[in-house]
């Protein structure tokens, strides 16, 4: 009897520190962002779950560009917090619900990362405003009014007047024809077209990013050497660092409820001279030179496939699109600000001279030549003579 008491006693010692290591929170991960939408969710609340387990919560606010939760717009709203266990971190999924009037929608989800701060967009699409506004299903007019320019009568708009809209301004702001081009995507395929994730990096000037930036300066600089047979000496290249990063996971949705995913690069480039810029993309951010669709500023010279190309940007820098979420890898692209120590100059210079060198010999050579020409005449003008 009281081996069995001592074994149950170990027993409910262990069942109860198994329980508690499995039960012991860890930090909370902290969300904030935008929501684009094409419906009414002011006042909404946005719920975090894990495992249909509600982790979090925090309320919507929306302005006149869009809606926002946590304190991205106003540091005074409630972040959405989500509370999550050891045995959870980077492993479970939150999965992210809009909820108002007892109806709910899933915008998303992230993986739980103990003490991760994020600001993570979202997009609510029609079919889920559909979800949130059942007796809004019907294609009827919404309210607002347009004047007709022939009749001079009023008309409503509908919604999918007012989606088309937003699809065609959307595009305009964010510069993505070219990508439509490219994957041969028309307007009227488009359902919804919305930004996932946003962010924003300034190159920070500290001794590690330096290393990183001297290395592939180098790197480059013998290539360029190479390419266009200049010697080591003669070429200056640094990396910019007083310049911002912003990137912008872009989703379009098209009317099969087929998704494309795409990572938007802008670079703003605080530099009077910007006329010899390089751009140093990572291979896991695009393959090759192919793969990158320009949006702002002009590729000049392809340095390598790899890629490495050289880049006219516009005014205020360029940007490009690559296929895919590369937020993480996006960061790690280098922009290198390049000159050639005046060696253009030079070799100009060197073209000159030997071109009017070439110019002084043929000179001399016609002088001579009508000396020749001359004396022979004369030989012969004497033999004729001499012979008389």
């Amino acid at each position: 009897m009281r081996n069995a008491s001592i074994f149950l006693f170990v027993l409910l010692f262990f069942i109860g520190s198994s329980y508690s290591q499995l039960s012991t929170p860890s930090l909370p991960a902290v969300y904030k962002g935008k929501i684009n939408t094409l419906c009414e969710i002011n006042g909404f609340s946005i719920i975090g779950y894990i495992d249909n387990e509600e982790r979090g919560r925090t309320n919507i606010y929306c302005d006149s560009t869009a809606c926002w939760y946590g304190g991205i717009k106003n540091i005074y709203e409630k972040d959405l917090v989500i509370e999550g266990y050891e045995n959870e971190n980077n492993i479970k999924k939150i999965s992210f619900n809009v909820c108002g009037d007892n109806l709910c929608v899933t915008i998303g989800e992230d993986t739980f990362v103990s003490g991760n701060v994020k600001i993570l967009n979202f997009s609510i699409d029609k079919n889920d405003c559909s979800l949130l506004f059942p007796p809004e299903i019907e294609e009827e007019p919404i309210g607002m009014i347009i004047s007709s320019p022939t009749t001079n009568k009023t008309e409503p708009v509908t919604r999918n007047e007012t989606i088309s809209s937003f699809i065609t301004s959307f595009i305009e702001k964010e510069n993505l024809y070219d990508i439509l081009v490219k994957d041969e995507i028309t307007l009227n395929d488009i359902l919804n077209i919305s930004i996932l994730e946003e962010i924003v990096v300034n190159i920070a000037d500290k001794e590690d990013t330096k290393k990183t930036l001297n290395r592939i300066a180098d790197e480059v600089k013998s290539l360029i050497t190479q390419k266009r047979n200049l010697r080591y000496e003669e070429i200056n290249i640094n990396a910019l660092t007083d310049l911002t990063i912003k990137i912008k996971v872009i989703e379009i949705m098209d009317k099969n409820g087929n998704k494309r995913i795409y990572t938007k690069i802008e670079k703003e480039i605080q530099r009077e001279r910007k006329d010899r810029v390089i751009e140093v993309v990572p291979k896991d951010v695009a393959s090759s030179v192919s793969e990158i669709i320009m949006i702002k500023g002009q590729i000049i010279d392809v340095i390598e496939q790899d890629p490495i190309f050289e880049i006219k940007p516009e005014e205020d820098g360029f940007s490009y699109v690559v296929k895919g979420n590369k937020t993480d890898s996006a960061v790690k692209t280098t922009t290198l600000f390049y000159s050639l120590d005046g060696s253009e100059e030079r070799k100009q210079e060197k073209i000159i001279d030997q071109t009017g060198k070439g110019e002084e010999r043929n000179k001399i050579f016609l002088f001579v030549f009508l000396i020749v020409v001359l004396l022979l005449i004369g030989s012969l003008v004497y033999l004729i003579y001499s012979r008389k």
